[in-house]
């Protein structure tokens, strides 16, 4: 049986997969506790929104490698518009656009130009849309 005695982020010799298994296996068998933590941590509004936050910037640097900083350069450079349809959004009205095959970031754009920009992208169906549309002229 493990010794739980020492703490995660301290484990010294130990591999990040042994430390992940340990973490694992720690949360399986303390499931309810670690779950009233976690409950409890999110209860506090401003620790709650802080975390989201976060988590946003970590996602946009992760999916498309822009920083915080970067993002709100673009966010300044556009004049607080989307770049498509060039109406003032707030920064959380606003996605990440880019090119699905290359990765490139275009610009920031609301979720209805985002949403007309994956038609866009896809050929076929912007075909499909053109048609089904001219059918009711």
């Amino acid at each position: 049986m493990a010794n739980y005695k020492e703490p995660w982020n301290k484990g010294k010799g130990m591999s990040l997969e042994e430390r992940k298994r340990r973490k694992a296996e720690y949360y399986y068998k303390n499931k309810e506790k670690c779950l009233q933590r976690i409950k409890e941590r999110y209860a506090i509004p401003e620790v709650r929104k802080k975390r989201l936050e976060y988590s946003r910037w970590q996602l946009i640097k992760y999916k498309y490698g822009l920083t915080k900083e970067q993002w709100m350069a673009m966010y300044e450079k556009q004049n607080s518009c989307c770049g498509l349809c060039d109406k003032p959004k707030t920064i959380q009205q606003l996605r990440v656009d880019h090119d699905h095959a290359t990765g490139l970031v275009r610009k920031l754009v609301c979720a209805y130009c985002n949403i007309v920009m994956g038609v866009i992208d896809n050929e076929i169906l912007l075909k499909q849309a053109l048609r089904y549309k001219s059918e009711f002229k």
